[in-house]
């Protein structure tokens, strides 16, 4: 899982990295941080894209549901980038 965000989400960031990476184990998520993004979050998962541009940044809870939803509780397929 790749999340992109700006110097203004680090701490939103660390909270959907903590409970993603506690949830589903096997996950590893990849941080980048975008000078340019301010508050903005990306959060991307094979198909699945929360946020972005104009967007509001996507809670852990609604990443987790999001996963939860797409990948029906089995994230062993998910390709990571």
């Amino acid at each position: 899982m790749v999340v992109e965000y700006g110097p203004e989400s680090v701490d939103t960031f660390i909270e959907i990295a903590d409970a993603v990476e506690e949830a589903f184990p096997q996950l590893m998520v990849e941080g980048t941080e975008v000078p340019d993004k301010g508050a903005a979050i990306t959060v991307c998962c094979d198909d699945v894209v929360l946020g972005g541009e104009g967007s509001p940044a996507p809670s852990a809870d609604a990443v987790l549901d999001a996963l939860r939803t797409n990948f029906r509780g089995s994230l062993q397929d998910v390709h990571l980038e």
